[in-house]
């Protein structure tokens, strides 16, 4: 990326542009929102969400709700069995969305609360990195059929009642060791059909690209094949196959 490409891009993400790009979003709701998708034009839930409460979209990045709320919408289209698991919630901007699309799943919610562990790398845990949470303020977004484990993954899973199985996971724990643990973790415990999203795939500019080689590492020797998403950081798809 060239200088003038980083700077467009950076102008594009920053404060004034983030709000402009609301009032744009609320303003052109067919356009913006449901993106003349029929999947989006079926109901007006996409935009009540963001247009209720826009800090669930922090980063002013619509393409990631685009097709986070449509794998979503997907498990129950297709009657897919399971809870959904969020790791890396930070002050659960994700995790609340998840939520209200999906009300009636349980979600499970693992996060240190206190930014990156030493255990993963001495080298980010001494930065302040996502320190900046307050537990009982994310306790505060949810009511009933969400569970939080705070601590250290994998440790916390031991919490988890083993014959859980999810439909859905979603990874945003930035380093490769968490990364692979979850991967390692939940992919035994994933419904057929269902899908692993880890976020940052594609970020080639911090975290020393810890998410794309976790990934790659760990779907080495699986039969699944992931799909990469144009959104601003770079998430990719695990669909997980239908095993007969």
């Amino acid at each position: 990326m060239n200088l003038p490409e980083a700077l467009t891009l950076k102008g594009f993400y920053s404060w004034p542009m983030r709000f402009f790009n609301k009032r744009v979003f609320l303003q052109f709701r067919p356009t913006f929102c449901r993106a003349q998708n029929p999947r989006l034009t079926a109901d007006s839930t996409l935009y009540e969400l963001l247009r209720t409460d826009w800090k669930i979209n922090d980063r002013g990045d619509l393409t990631r709700y685009y097709f986070l709320y449509l794998q979503l919408q997907r498990l129950d289209e297709f009657k897919i069995p399971g809870d959904i698991a969020e790791l890396g919630v930070f002050q659960g901007n994700t995790a609340v969305f998840i939520n209200r699309v999906v009300p009636g799943r349980t979600l499970h919610l693992f996060d240190t609360f206190s930014g990156f562990s030493e255990k993963d790398s001495e080298r980010f845990a001494d930065t302040n990195a996502f320190k900046d949470v307050d537990i009982e303020a994310v306790k505060s977004h949810f009511r009933d059929g969400v569970q939080i484990y705070p601590g250290y993954f994998p440790e916390t899973a031991a919490a988890l009642n083993p014959k859980t199985r999810f439909a859905l996971v979603h990874i945003d724990m930035d380093l490769e060791a968490p990364i692979a643990a979850a991967l390692d973790y939940f992919y035994p415990l994933m419904s057929p059909g269902g899908a692993m999203i880890v976020h940052d795939y594609n970020n080639t500019g911090s975290w020393e690209r810890g998410a794309k080689k976790a990934v790659d590492r760990f779907l080495a020797d699986k039969p699944e094949t992931p799909v990469e998403m144009p959104d601003r950081f770079g998430s990719v798809v695990i669909p997980i196959n239908r095993r007969t």
